[in-house]
């Protein structure tokens, strides 16, 4: 086997969270995009969100990748005995998000837990007060990267593919060991232009 061939490779796939995923929180966030344009502005969301999902799915197929040798790893995907049910469920809500996540995985590539639901809930706790702002809400991301960081390099075997799925805000690669290949989009996989010199 060459030494190419045990490499570890992260593909990191840019999300944007639709309504289903963000539970709780769903008020929040409509009432911040919809202002003073109302139901329209937060339609016109949702239909961009619908649109990129499309756009991404498209573009995930088209990697054309050994799926029994992919693991996926989701932003917000709590470390779980069964990471599945909530793909299930959440798919099964509409969440195009995880209907890919669910696709992926009957084409044979497997799902892992990614963040840390302490961190998760800490976060989600600090967004509905509304102390969710500067230093805490930098704190909380460096530390959910790092986490995310140590899962991958835990979950990723020799050879194999890591898809991240992970909204635009994170950066995990100051947190990711060497040895690993992050590839910071899917055209830098396609075009084999790595993010870092690992």
């Amino acid at each position: 086997m060459s030494a190419t061939a045990c490499l570890r490779d992260l593909i990191r796939i840019g999300v944007l969270h639709g309504a289903t995923e963000l539970g709780s929180l769903r008020c929040k966030v409509e009432q911040s995009i919809s202002g003073e344009n109302g139901e329209r502005r937060w339609q016109q969301h949702v239909e961009q969100i619908a649109s990129f999902w499309k756009e991404c799915r498209t573009d995930v197929l088209a990697l054309d990748l050994p799926w029994e040798q992919v693991v996926l790893f989701q932003d917000s995907m709590p470390v779980c005995a069964h990471p599945e049910l909530i793909v299930r469920d959440l798919a099964a809500r509409g969440s195009a998000n995880y209907q890919l996540l669910e696709e992926l995985t009957g084409k044979g590539a497997r799902l892992a837990g990614t963040e840390s639901l302490d961190l998760l809930r800490e976060e989600v706790s600090a967004a509905k007060s509304g102390r969710l702002t500067g230093a805490l809400a930098e704190d909380l991301l460096a530390r959910r990267d790092a986490f995310i960081a140590h899962t991958v390099d835990g979950a990723l075997a020799s050879g194999e593919i890591g898809l991240l799925f992970l909204g635009m805000a994170h950066d995990v690669r100051p947190y990711l060991p060497a040895g690993l290949r992050y590839w910071p989009s899917s055209d830098s996989y396609r075009n084999r232009e790595p993010g870092n010199d690992a």
